[in-house]
């Protein structure tokens, strides 16, 4: 290494503009004459021997650089005194507080003498950047595998099904680490091991040599700087890809190892380097095609393996990003230069294209459910059954084929009995997301014995998932009836030895009326302005749902919109639970949600809003406010579930009231509900 920090150090180079300060053992700073700072000087090393032939530096210095000032290092090497490269610029270098690092080596074809050059700037003349210390590692990383050692190797093990293959990944050993670097002098990792599950993908490019003669020496480089010099104990990114199309295993430990990265982005990111320089310095060149190949290979891997899907957005940390996205959109940076960054929606079309190729488009993934155990005899149920889109295939709520959740029943003589409903998806869900459907009316067979309940899911005049080679959910269920289990439940030698199954959960009744909204009955709408009413502008399930609010900005008038019902809850009832689906829209500019922090007394309607809101309260028979479930405004303009437990209301009647209120000012506001349920379980 060759470190300057003391003033005899810097006085061995040129100054130009520059001068030398006695701040610790030495530093440089913008020459100040007349009170002022100078904008701009030039500081060139002397030229150092290296104490052998290297292919790589890497360079770190500390520095304070305030507001409004700037401080760049460009670094040039030869083989003698008379052959030198061009000044390459160190882009962007890595920050912790006053240390600067390149983020990379700076990767040569070999040298043996070193020079280089600061250039301090400010546009404040009362303020100045100060260098304090420079320190240059010689790195030679030559000696092991070359490119023809690791090239053309096999596939690795054939995928699960629905699983991308994994692409040739070139091993540590494969390229040469050596893994003493990353223990320390007890033998323990430098850099513990952490791990979390992937969610994005961030792609960079190493800023070393473009079209690398010997991309695992270059590898080995950014080992040996990220593990050694900087101290890091190990390499940061997670994988590594060249020119070629070849990909590298990075940070020790294989998939969903926790690198080093993106700063502040690490945890749960993949981080992938192109290696070369694609953009925003004059030796940049475009990626190429095997390149672009070999990312969208592992991009595909990762992506099936992880359940990312390459076309989508979602919130990381902090940022709404694309799932596939570069390093500059998370850090104040330029990588992964414009040329790569360019590239990047293609390379989200061609890693979902791979996916498609290698993925069904019926797979469904079962993750939870509440079928009861046991069942009486010709009741039904309420049962909510949760799953997960392997599959390629968007599962359509609605439109002309949408995906429904249906079930059928086997009996233990390999009958079968086709369930009569069909439960509706409450939104699409795609490849990668999840979705939890209730199907209310589980209807149990009439006949007493020993069942298998088979949830499937359709696609409505097309096919069941099943026979599609997608698994099905299958849930052993015993229907009987405790007031006779002997006499059916079990053969006669066994009875005097048997204990009787769990006696059924009492079936749900419903306590509201039309709930679906698909008939103009049992709702009460207010007498308004702008009164509430039955729409087809929006349904959750069926064709109708109930509109409050206003629809239309031409109508805008002060005005509330309700609509209720009544319902008497059993004193014998032990569980009383409501559900229901709402669509808000408002044209206001903010929206805000207060539940439960809204009450009063007396008739809803008389209570003077200033503000559009929709609501949703208990009232008691009388109209009085019980409470309120709901307060809100809302443009979320998609179907959201709501469920509530009003268990403390047995033996009332009470009111279910939805309503809107538009103040007649800006916007208008309206709330659509459907498949309202009040079902409660009588505990006798």
């Amino acid at each position: 290494m060759w470190r300057q920090t003391t003033l005899g150090d810097f006085a061995d180079g040129v100054l130009d503009g520059l001068q030398l300060l006695d701040h610790r053992d030495g530093a440089l700073s913008l020459e100040s004459r007349e009170e002022a700072y100078l904008s701009r000087g030039v500081y060139t090393s002397t030229v150092k021997l290296a104490d052998f032939e290297f292919n790589g530096l890497g360079i770190q210095w500390h520095a304070q650089v305030p507001p409004h000032t700037g401080l760049e290092i460009s670094v040039r090497t030869g083989t003698d005194t008379a052959n030198w490269t061009p000044w390459q610029d160190i882009a962007e270098p890595g920050r912790e507080g006053d240390h600067f690092f390149a983020l990379a080596p700076l990767i040569l074809a070999g040298g043996r003498y070193v020079q280089y050059r600061l250039t301090l700037t400010t546009l404040d003349l009362a303020a100045t950047p100060r260098l304090e210390d420079v320190a240059i590692t010689y790195i030679d990383s030559t000696t092991g595998p070359s490119l023809s050692d690791v090239e053309h190797l096999p596939l690795g093990a054939l995928p699960a099904t629905g699983e991308v293959p994994q692409p040739p990944i070139v091993s540590r050993a494969g390229w040469g680490a050596n893994e003493s670097y990353r223990l320390d002098a007890q033998g323990d990792e430098i850099w513990p091991l952490e791990y979390e599950a992937a969610q994005k993908i961030i792609i960079h490019h190493s800023v070393t040599l473009n079209y690398d003669v010997n991309p695992p020496a270059t590898v080995r480089a950014i080992y040996y700087y990220h593990t050694v010099t900087l101290g890091w104990g190990d390499i940061g990114y997670n994988y590594l890809i060249d020119w070629r199309g070849n990909t590298y295993g990075g940070r020790y430990g294989g998939p969903d190892v926790v690198g080093g990265h993106a700063y502040n982005y690490n945890r749960g990111s993949v981080g992938v380097c192109a290696m070369g320089t694609y953009g925003n310095t004059s030796s940049s060149v475009p990626p190429t095609p095997e390149l672009l190949e070999g990312l969208v290979s592992l991009s595909a891997w990762e992506c099936s393996r992880s359940l990312i899907h390459p076309a989508e957005t979602s919130v990381f940390v902090d940022k709404l990003t694309q799932n596939m996205a570069g390093h500059r959109d998370y850090n104040a940076t330029a990588c992964p230069g414009d040329y790569l960054y360019a590239e990047l929606p293609s390379l989200r079309s061609k890693v979902w294209d791979e996916i498609v190729q290698h993925t069904p488009p019926y797979y469904a993934e079962y993750l939870g459910h509440d079928t009861p155990q046991t069942m009486l005899p010709g009741q039904t149920y309420h049962v909510t059954v949760s799953m997960r889109n392997l599959g390629t295939l968007t599962w359509a709520a609605g439109g002309q084929n949408p995906v429904s959740l249906g079930y059928r029943w086997h009996d233990d003589q390999d009958g079968v009995i086709p369930g009569t409903v069909h439960a509706p998806l409450p939104h699409d869900v795609a490849y990668t997301h999840g979705v939890e459907v209730d199907s209310d009316s589980v209807a149990a067979p009439e006949e007493l014995g020993h069942y298998i309940l088979e949830w499937d899911l359709l696609h409505e005049d097309v096919t069941w998932f099943s026979l599609e080679s997608s698994p099905s959910l299958r849930v052993p269920v015993i229907v009987f009836d405790p007031n006779v289990w002997n006499r059916t439940y079990v053969p006669l030698a066994l009875r005097i030895h048997f204990q009787p199954p769990p006696t059924p959960p009492a079936p749900d009744n419903e306590l509201i009326v039309n709930g679906g909204f698909e008939r103009d009955a049992a709702w009460h709408t207010s007498a308004t302005p702008r009164p509430a009413d039955y729409s087809i502008s929006q349904a959750h399930g069926g064709n109708r749902s109930m509109r409050t609010g206003i629809e239309n900005a031409e109508d805008n008038a002060y005005s509330y919109s309700s609509a209720w019902q009544a319902a008497s809850m059993p004193a014998t009832a032990t569980v009383a639970t409501l559900r229901f689906w709402e669509y808000s829209v408002s044209q206001e500019t903010a929206t805000w949600h207060l539940p439960g922090q809204v009450s009063f007394t007396g008739d809803p309607r008389l209570l003077q809003a200033t503000d559009d809101s929709q609501y949703v309260l208990l009232l008691d028979e009388n109209g009085d406010w019980l409470e309120t479930l709901l307060w809100q405004r809302s443009n979320g303009q998609t179907w959201l579930k709501h469920s509530y437990d009003l268990s403390a209301y047995v033996g009332q009647t009470i009111r279910l009231h939805f309503g809107t209120v538009n103040d007649g000012q800006g916007g208008v506001t309206a709330m659509y509900v459907d498949d309202v349920s009040l079902k409660v379980r009588d505990g006798t």
